[in-house]
């Protein structure tokens, strides 16, 4: 059947090409093209403009909040900034090896919650000291410090239970022994 089709079309092909749609019908066609590229157009105009728009109020609301970050400006001084620096720096390290030693030891999940909780607790400060007026900035500085060295106590407690512990006495008695 679709043999038979096929050779009558070829057998009779100028017979189907007589007929040619009027102007009327290929202007009708090049303006829908038009109107459907003008549509796009503006569709993609609409899609560029939204994300411009939020875009720009996510920088500027960035700017407005000063980023979250603590500079300089929040400071009395700059040797009061830089003192804050160094001490952010230090713990941050400090924390940084005792995690590495809390790892080694396999208990990073037992203390996991508690360093989320006071993350939780250092951010607040920050927003706080972000907002705060000078004479509250000593005090939300000191916490934000004692923050860290909380931190570092309780890895070290965690640090030395583990090692202290029965159960590491006796693998690392194993682990000589073999």
């Amino acid at each position: 059947m679709k043999d038979q089709l096929e050779d009558f079309i070829k057998n009779n092909r100028s017979a189907f090409d007589i007929d040619e749609p009027s102007p009327m019908v290929w202007a009708g066609v090049e303006r829908s093209f038009r109107r459907n590229k003008l549509k796009k157009i503006i569709r993609f105009s609409g899609i560029a403009a939204s994300i411009l728009i939020l875009i720009s109020a996510g920088y500027f609301m960035g700017l407005r909040n000063g980023n979250g970050q603590i500079n300089e400006s929040l400071f009395a001084n700059e040797v009061q900034y830089n003192d804050f620096q160094e001490a952010q720096n230090f713990y941050t390290k400090e924390i940084d090896n005792k995690m590495v030693e809390v790892k080694d030891l396999g208990v990073e999940s037992d203390v996991q919650n508690d360093l989320i909780q006071l993350d939780e607790i250092y951010n607040d400060l920050k927003k706080e000291m972000l907002n705060a007026q000078y004479k509250d900035k000593e005090l939300l500085i000191n916490l934000m410090i004692n923050n860290y060295r909380t931190k570092i106590e309780i890895l070290e407690r965690i640090i030395g239970k583990t090692k202290n512990s029965p159960q590491s006495k006796t693998q690392n008695n194993e682990t000589i022994s073999i």
